[in-house]
């Protein structure tokens, strides 16, 4: 094994060694004021010629060397801060806007198609942040999970916004209009169906945002903060009152394509969000395969 660097006294431990007349106390010559860190080369050069490297010489080296490696660490050590402050910002932000504490009663209230004004005006904020931030690419995943989870809010949002109306004069809820009192029969068939549509979409938009919000939090757990969500864990879908599932209540934990668990497998949105209006059809073996849906104790 190569050895690349060696301790190399300023004044020898010995009175005859290299530079070994200098005036410094015997007990002295072993700390570390009296030591350079050289490669064998340069140590054994020193040595033997001592008159060519004076003691003066070597404390202004290591002097000189010494400063080069603060101001380095303090550059990097400062740079790192920064980024890591930047990166915490972002995603303080991002839990102010998504309104990560109100969760379960914000997403028990959108797997109901019925979304609050609020949450989805925030949409506008999450396509603020994905146009206008400068991302400094120090954490190219970590960025790459925070991109893709405002992204799948904004696709959610979009959706909704494409066929609702307030629910109350108070403009604090946000449902379907489809179907108008004014409506015919054959008018609120084909409405209903539209209807059924949109929630189907709005169910599959909702669990890709729900995984990509999980995904997150193992990048940020992975790349910037181990403990973070420790107390709050996973985010979970609460249907309370089984509205995409028969009426059976149910906890749904999506997770991310490819991570598979017996505790919760990842659900396919195409296979296991039957609509609202209860006519779209799923193979229940495809669902049991592709999702663990826990009842409620």
């Amino acid at each position: 094994m190569y050895q690349i660097g060696e301790m190399a006294h300023l004044i020898a431990h010995s009175l005859k060694g290299p530079r070994g007349t200098g005036p410094l106390a015997k007990d002295a010559r072993d700390t570390y004021e009296n030591h350079i860190l050289l490669c064998p080369n340069c140590h054994t050069e020193i040595d033997k010629n001592s008159s060519d490297c004076p003691v003066e010489k070597l404390v202004a080296f290591k002097i000189q060397h010494e400063h080069w490696v603060a101001e380095t660490l303090l550059t990097n050590l400062g740079q790192k801060i920064g980024f890591l402050k930047f990166y915490s910002d972002l995603l303080k932000a991002l839990e102010r806007i998504l309104q990560f504490d109100k969760w379960t009663w914000l997403v028990g209230h959108l797997w109901r198609d019925l979304a609050p004004t609020e949450a989805i005006e925030s949409a506008a904020a999450a396509r603020m942040i994905l146009l206008q931030t400068i991302w400094p690419g120090n954490r190219p995943r970590l960025e790459a999970a925070i991109k893709k989870t405002l992204q799948a809010w904004s696709n959610y949002c979009e959706n909704f916004t494409s066929a609702c109306k307030y629910r109350d004069i108070d403009c604090r809820l946000m449902v379907s209009a489809h179907i108008e009192k004014w409506m015919s029969g054959p008018q609120r068939w084909d409405a209903a169906n539209k209807q059924n549509r949109w929630s189907n979409k709005n169910g599959r938009l909702l669990l890709q945002y729900v995984r990509d919000l999980n995904h997150l939090v193992d990048i940020v757990r992975e790349e910037l903060l181990p403990t973070y969500r420790q107390d709050d864990g996973y985010f979970l879908i609460h249907d309370d009152l089984g509205y995409r599932n028969d009426g059976n209540s149910v906890i749904i934990k999506p997770i991310p394509v490819g991570e598979f668990s017996p505790a919760a497998r990842p659900m396919d949105p195409a296979d296991s969000v039957p609509g609202s209006g209860g006519t779209a059809k799923r193979c229940r073996k495809q669902k049991a395969k592709r999702a663990v849906l826990r009842p409620r104790m």
